[in-house]
């Protein structure tokens, strides 16, 4: 699979932003791995994820603009429909479960 283009804007369906500590991080990480190897997936929010086997996996460390060091994990893979949920939810910690 590609890079992301230069200019990648993507489409936010579901969103959590809040202050964690290393803990709470992991345990969030770990819930998240714990349903993609048992299940194949995930419900977060308002939405069922079920990445495709296998997936494009990036982790990356980097400065951001504003000086502000980062971590992101991101998995990306094509879906057979091109129909997705017209929602965003945002929220400081969405409900992850089993689908």
């Amino acid at each position: 699979m590609p890079r992301h283009p230069i200019h990648h804007h993507p489409e936010w369906y579901e969103v959590e932003e809040k202050e964690k500590t290393l803990n709470e991080i992991g345990e969030r990480l770990v819930k998240i791995g714990d349903l993609l190897k048992s299940k194949g997936g995930f419900k977060l929010g308002n939405s069922q994820i079920r990445p495709s086997d296998p997936s494009f996996f990036i982790l990356r460390y980097e400065r951001m603009p504003r000086g502000e060091l980062s971590i992101k994990i991101e998995i990306i893979w094509e879906e057979g429909s091109k129909e997705f949920p017209n929602i965003t939810t945002r929220s400081d910690e969405l409900p992850i479960s089993e689908i």
